[in-house]
């Protein structure tokens, strides 16, 4: 779960709202994020990689966005590269975090 910073914030359109990752997460892990309800407009199923412990969601549409102080913005699963170990079978590394 990725909730909104300290305070509320607007996102005006092109620009990006910074989230914090988990704290018992690598800070630079790659996540699947999958938005709450209330933020389904702006907000897309994505693979964002965090840098410094937080990942950027940016607003593509044409409207601000609005969000709360620890407002619940979106689900992220923390993930991992699948490597290839021989032509006929595919390892995959993967584990869940919400």
């Amino acid at each position: 779960m990725i909730r909104a910073s300290e305070s509320s914030q607007v996102t005006w359109p092109g620009s990006f709202v910074e989230l914090d990752t988990p704290s018992d997460v690598d800070p630079e892990a790659s996540f699947a994020v999958e938005p709450k309800c209330k933020h389904n407009s702006w907000l897309s199923p994505q693979l964002v990689d965090a840098v410094g412990g937080k990942i950027r969601i940016v607003n593509t549409t044409t409207e601000p966005v609005a969000t709360q102080r620890h407002e619940h913005v979106c689900n992220a699963r923390h993930t991992e590269a699948m490597y290839e170990t021989s032509a006929d079978h595919v390892e995959t590394k993967t584990m869940s975090k919400n």
